[in-house]
């Protein structure tokens, strides 16, 4: 099955959002100071890495079957 342009979106901020509440927690339990900005950069660039992954070799260009 194809890659929506919608469920790429939806796929892209939901992990960004996952990504960021998951850095938070970690530095939350370890003690640390919550570096904000720094999670929503770094949620950012593993959801690009992820894109680019799959871009590069998933299905982002096949059509879907006929059945």
């Amino acid at each position: 099955m194809a890659i929506t342009k919608k469920r790429f979106f939806i796929s892209c901020l939901v992990g960004i959002i996952l990504m960021y509440f998951a850095n938070s927690g970690l530095q939350y339990f370890r003690g640390q100071t919550i570096n904000w900005l720094g999670n929503l950069g770094y949620a950012i660039l593993f959801v690009a890495f992820v894109t680019l992954l799959s871009w590069l070799f998933g299905d982002f260009g096949k059509k879907k079957a006929d059945h």
